[in-house]
């Protein structure tokens, strides 16, 4: 699986990988008007998004949702500016530009126009109307088969509602400039209640896995085992686990790195167990068979490393031959 992978239309180019995968959205409800009427905004044309992603023929289902997590049912509404004159195609750009987070939590519009206007003339004007309906411009981006279709991009983010973005593709044809709407809501589902650690648990057994060597010949991957008791510090624990709130709902690869692990088997007084998988870097924070939450300042991670290292530099075990795979997580 590709590290944090922007999936993308097959002939689609990405304008600021870097914004796309985005947090700490918000729960959508079956039907949500997303965006706000301010106070000097003309937003005449209506998207109505729903479940999947833009693909060369409209709207295509996105990668499947965690059965624990299902994508919330319904569509969204969101009400954006028109070009003046802009007449309703069906004729399709041959190179759009346009990009989206590979999630399964991601709801979409597409619509295009045939616009009276030189691309950069109606790009002035769109920046013009975006920030008059509350939305931040984030560049102009392009790109080119290397057969002379081109494109270029804007992409614009709601500031009332950092999850929704509104991408705007534009491509000359026959004298004719061609706009491609692709509005983009990612959503993110509550955390169901089982993938909270409960009160009332005894003891953590940790398993923290060091950096695998450089080279073959330096051994075997080293891990640490700890056993910790202390109710101050389980409390602190099951706490860092508990406040993350958002899911890493995108595509992963966990190679066969140099990456660190930590594997906790927590125990209440009944005998119950429930495993925790922590991989700061590539996956997130894994509790029992739920989806990976995100923990972008790795406080569960500086957590267990502190527990870790706590009576000073451990001493480390060998774990599997540097030959074979890193040992699967739980529930993964």
């Amino acid at each position: 699986m590709p590290r944090a992978a922007q999936r993308r239309h097959p002939i689609a180019r990405a304008i600021l990988l870097s914004t796309l995968l985005i947090p700490g959205t918000a729960l959508i409800r079956p039907v949500t008007r997303v965006t706000a009427q301010a106070a000097g905004c003309a937003a005449p044309l209506t998207l109505r998004l729903r479940t999947g992603v833009p693909g060369s023929n409209g709207i295509e289902p996105p990668m499947p949702a965690p059965a624990l997590v299902p994508m919330p049912p319904g569509t969204v509404a969101v009400h954006v500016p028109l070009y003046p004159g802009a007449s309703p195609t069906t004729q399709r750009e041959i190179f759009p530009t346009f990009d989206y987070p590979a999630t399964p939590y991601i709801k979409t519009a597409m619509e295009t126009f045939l616009l009276p206007a030189t691309v950069d003339t109606a790009v002035a004007w769109y920046q013009r109307r975006f920030a008059a309906c509350s939305y931040t411009y984030s560049g102009l981006g392009s790109g080119s088969d290397g057969r002379g279709d081109a494109s270029s991009g804007v992409r614009f983010t709601s500031r009332d509602n950092p999850s929704l973005v509104v991408q705007l593709s534009f491509e000359v044809d026959a004298g004719h400039t061609l706009v491609l709407y692709v509005a983009e809501d990612t959503t993110q589902p509550a955390r169901p209640a089982g993938s909270y650690l409960p009160a009332g648990l005894t003891q953590v057994r940790i398993t923290y896995v060091l950096p695998i060597p450089q080279s073959p010949s330096s051994g075997p991957q080293p891990e640490v085992h700890r056993t910790i008791t202390g109710p101050s510090a389980l409390r602190a624990l099951v706490h860092a686990v508990n406040a993350l709130a958002h899911f890493n709902a995108g595509l992963h690869s966990c190679g066969f790195d140099e990456e660190q692990s930590a594997t906790l088997v927590f125990q209440s007084r009944t005998g119950q167990q429930i495993k925790v998988y922590d991989e700061p870097v590539c996956v997130g924070v894994v509790v029992g068979p739920y989806p990976a939450l995100t923990d972008p300042s790795q406080t569960v991670w500086k957590a267990i490393s502190a527990l870790v290292y706590s009576g000073g530099t451990p001493t480390p075990t060998p774990n599997l031959p540097f030959e074979q795979p890193t040992p699967t997580p739980v529930h993964r």
